[in-house]
């Protein structure tokens, strides 16, 4: 059982665990951690002395501290970054609420099924709930899956895209634009209706466009210049989108 109560614990939670966990018959060792902020360590090596199933560990680095909780089936932890760093190595976790600023993870890791209460560590080990500490760990996979990196990529693409790309609304300075972008080869092969689009057809659908409350049209610009179109035609309760790329553009370049 692994117990770290955060870096600093200014009210020695850590302490409050390690008594509760040694009256714990299926507790066989505890591993505790403590950071350099940590101010009561000379009362906690004290207690310790007594306590052979328990080992002190103090201010580990990010990699000790990793295969240490690798090595811990269960683990009691604030409901701080630390909760998330053991979710991510996967175990049963106990999470205690030790700050007022901790009350948002606390609730995300116990009503998820990420992590239980600290409140019923003594039910949840006494009856050896297999099954359900199985759930556990693979609710912890859904959450904590290793594809961080991927995901946060995507975040600064989209920020990057959003801060390069420009949008405005259409105006009738468009059509010529349009026209041209419209009988593209390649948005006529992909339209329902593949023939070449006559101008005089194309400016009545466009003022229409441009004259109804329901149609937005705007268009997408990089450095000044259009690069993309993107339409919603609003009917009722649904809207249909749709848009059209310049030809040889690549917004992975934005990134």
């Amino acid at each position: 059982m692994l117990v770290c109560m955060g870096g600093a614990d200014p009210d020695n939670h850590t302490l409050q665990a390690l008594e509760m966990l040694q009256g714990i018959p299926a507790v066989k060792h505890i591993e505790v951690v403590v950071g350099s902020a940590y101010t009561h360590l000379h009362e906690l090596k004290q207690h310790l002395k007594d306590q052979p199933k328990a080992k002190l560990y103090h201010d580990l680095s990010a990699e000790s501290l990793r295969r240490l909780m690798a090595r811990c089936h269960a683990a009691v932890t604030s409901a701080s970054g630390i909760s998330y760093e053991y979710a991510a190595v996967g175990g049963t976790l106990f999470v205690k609420q030790t700050a007022d600023n901790q009350a948002g993870i606390h609730q995300f890791l116990t009503s998820t099924g990420i992590a239980y209460d600290y409140g019923t560590i003594t039910t949840v080990l006494s009856q050896g709930r297999a099954e359900t500490t199985a759930m556990q760990l693979e609710t912890q996979r859904h959450y904590f899956d290793g594809r961080s990196g991927e995901r946060l990529l995507k975040v600064f693409i989209n920020l990057s895209l959003s801060t390069t790309l420009k949008f405005r609304k259409a105006i009738p300075g468009d059509l010529y634009l349009l026209f041209e972008w419209a009988n593209d080869p390649e948005v006529r092969r992909h339209s329902f209706n593949s023939a070449p689009i006559p101008l005089q057809d194309h400016t009545r659908w466009f003022q229409t466009k441009l004259d109804n409350p329901d149609a937005i049209l705007y268009l997408a610009e990089s450095d000044g210049k259009p690069v993309a179109h993107i339409r919603f035609d609003i009917n009722d309760s649904t809207t249909a989108l749709s848009y059209l790329i310049l030809t040889g553009y690549d917004f992975s370049s934005l990134a």
